[in-house]
């Protein structure tokens, strides 16, 4: 009867784990910018957004961009004729300027990005900077990047209740080992 409680309750607690995560942005304050005509001037300045609760930003009536917690969004709706200057840079700059968040460790053009002219070399990161570059380009279309991060290790409770489970069945074994006596001839 014993042996059934220990299995049943290894497999209700195997059963009922969720695989934990650490949240990569939601919650934390980032910087929003546009940046204009070089990268580290903004132009209508920053903006302090805290991903999750603060509404989209809004780019002289002409865009909006946000975050989400492993998400950077753009939309931009200029109309027809419309393009964004050719300078060294014009676009959209996501940074953790207060180290709260984990590292960016890549950055990739989501499927849902629709923007003409849109590749992966007017993407560029570092660690606590995401850049955006939408210089020469039209200016409509919506870009969607996905953001990885290196996420701070948060165990799993599956793992952490297989552990303890695992301590606690080698420790009744041991108790229940029976001497050994040593005979000398």
């Amino acid at each position: 009867m014993k042996k059934f409680a220990i299995f049943a309750l290894l497999a209700t607690s195997a059963l009922s784990a969720t695989p934990a995560s650490a949240a990569l942005l939601l919650g934390k304050t980032v910087q929003l910018s546009h940046d204009f005509p070089v990268l580290g001037s903004p132009d209508l300045g920053v903006n302090s957004y805290t991903v999750g609760t603060s509404a989209p930003v809004d780019y002289a009536g002409i865009a909006t961009y946000f975050a989400t917690d492993t998400t950077f969004n753009m939309n931009v709706f200029c109309g027809q004729g419309c393009n964004w200057t050719s300078t060294s840079f014009n676009g959209f700059v996501l940074s953790d300027v207060s180290s709260t968040v984990d590292a960016f460790t890549g950055v990739t053009i989501n499927a849902a990005t629709n923007y003409l002219g849109f590749d992966a070399s007017r993407l560029s990161f570092d660690a606590d900077n995401i850049y955006v570059n939408l210089q020469g380009l039209t200016a409509n279309g919506t870009i969607t990047i996905d953001i990885n991060g290196a996420a701070g290790g948060v165990p799993e409770p599956a793992a952490w209740a297989m552990m303890l489970a695992g301590f606690g069945l080698v420790g009744a074994a041991m108790r229940r080992r029976e001497t050994m006596q040593v005979t000398y001839a």
